[in-house]
């Protein structure tokens, strides 16, 4: 990615684990899969290899439908995912996205250009994750 040459990886995780150990607490990186580019076993490996799992929980976030041109991960690709990163002694946790079914899901909004999709959820007494995450 072109902003590795301005924040190598290296030291991002760094600051990450670091800031962990000086709050005492663990930080939560979120990780989207998409299908085919990053939910491989390889790639599971690879990232509990770059952290640790005594200072980083992953939060593992699929990918809405065909945002942005991506596909979700297939249930076999994300089983085997999950798999590595249990084996690993990572800890995760499978973030639910709600909102698919009015295209209101992570992502969703920004992709399709309105606000529709929110306006559906909250008519239902729902938040769209967007809402969900601010503070």
């Amino acid at each position: 990615m072109p902003i590795e040459s301005v924040h190598p990886t290296a030291d991002l995780v760094a600051a990450l684990h670091d800031h962990a150990r000086a709050r005492r607490t663990r930080v939560l990186v979120e990780y989207v899969l998409l299908g085919g580019v990053n939910d491989s076993a390889d790639d599971a490996r690879a990232l509990a290899a770059l952290l640790d799992p005594g200072l980083v929980k992953i939060d593992v976030i699929d990918v809405n439908g065909a945002t942005g041109g991506f596909r979700r991960a297939t249930r076999e690709a994300r089983s085997a995912f999950l798999d590595v990163l249990a084996e690993a002694r990572m800890p995760f946790a499978i973030r639910y996205s709600g909102g698919q079914e009015v295209a209101a899901g992570c992502g969703q909004l920004a992709a399709g250009g309105g606000r529709w999709g929110a306006r559906m959820l909250q008519a239902r007494g729902r938040k769209p994750c967007s809402q969900v995450l601010l503070p």
